[in-house]
């Protein structure tokens, strides 16, 4: 049996917001690349104008700052399951977080489905 996705209740979210507070404290250690070629990297596989174009890669573009800061924060402690992500972002401080999720920030937001979405796609099993 499939287990359903939780949703992001008042105590989840608080929760979340409580790491990334936390985290943004600690010290973290720095990059060995600079954050122009660290970002150059995510931009590969992201896309460009944010428009990933990778299976199974999304799209950064349209996301507002808080959002790319706490997902980056959360590869960075090894806390999301995702290897190439959780490498990606080691070794990132936290002003490098804040940095990448300004420079994501100002990414275009993709453009409107050209047909209208299948209002029974969330309905099929997988």
């Amino acid at each position: 049996m499939r287990r359903g996705r939780r949703g992001w209740g008042p105590a989840r979210l608080l929760a979340l917001l409580a790491l990334v507070a936390a985290g943004l404290l600690l010290p973290a250690a720095g990059p060995a690349r600079s954050l122009d070629e660290r970002f150059a990297a995510c931009l590969g596989c992201h896309g460009a104008d944010g428009q990933s174009r990778v299976p199974e890669t999304p799209s950064l573009g349209g996301q507002p700052a808080f959002f790319p800061v706490a997902q980056l924060f959360l590869f960075r402690e090894g806390r999301r399951d995702s290897p190439a992500m959780v490498e990606a972002a080691r070794g990132l401080t936290n002003d490098d977080l804040l940095a990448f999720a300004d420079r994501i920030a100002r990414l275009p937001p993709p453009p409107p489905p050209a047909t209208p979405p299948d209002p029974a796609r969330p309905m099929r099993p997988r």
